[in-house]
């Protein structure tokens, strides 16, 4: 489902805008509908996204939300994940074995 719940987005807003300086690499890992994007974007410039199901790129248009969008999937990924001072994982955990997810 690539949508997910409006509760505390706000707060979650108020929370990076106050901890991180607006130059960070964010990362959004399962950009579903570019939710973050949507509510970071006129505050944060520097949003890529990781997203495993392909047609949602197109479907939700994250190409135009996101600096970069890469489809794959975060447990695999090559990517190089230095970079990034702050990750979001909107409702991600879930669809993660605990044994993929464990670094």
């Amino acid at each position: 489902m690539p949508f997910s719940t409006s509760f505390f987005k706000e707060e979650t807003l108020n929370f990076i805008k106050n901890k991180f300086d607006p130059d960070i690499q964010i990362l959004d890992i399962g950009a579903g509908s570019g939710t973050y994007a949507d509510l970071l974007k006129p505050h944060f410039q520097n949003i890529d996204a990781v997203e495993v199901f392909a047609p949602y790129v197109a479907e939700y248009n994250l190409k135009e939300k996101y600096n970069n969008v890469i489809v794959d999937d975060i447990c695999t990924t090559d990517i190089d994940l230095s970079k990034y001072s702050l990750f979001i994982l909107g409702d991600v955990l879930e669809h993660i074995e605990e044994s993929a997810a464990i670094i």
